[in-house]
């Protein structure tokens, strides 16, 4: 199964985008909370590339591993809250 890369941050309250680093170039989506994150970027990878069957590598703006329970902590060191 390939793996894609993703590459998440805040911008504001309320909007989390996550660039996806798929074949042919990148692409982002957006989700309104950290636990819709996921769920999106399948959405968006499922409806550009066709695909269902990726796994993600999920992470940070710093590339450490990203998930909703660490988001927050992101969020406060970026200054979006």
């Amino acid at each position: 199964m390939p793996s894609i890369d993703v590459e998440v941050f805040p911008i504001e309250p309320g909007r989390w985008i996550a660039v996806i680093e798929g074949p042919g170039g990148p692409f982002s989506t957006e989700a309104p909370t950290p636990d819709r994150v996921e769920p999106e970027v399948r959405l968006a990878i499922a409806e550009v590339l066709g695909r269902t069957d990726v796994d993600l590598i999920i992470l940070d703006d710093e590339g450490a591993p990203w998930s909703p329970e660490t988001a927050l902590q992101q969020a406060q060191r970026l200054g979006v809250q």
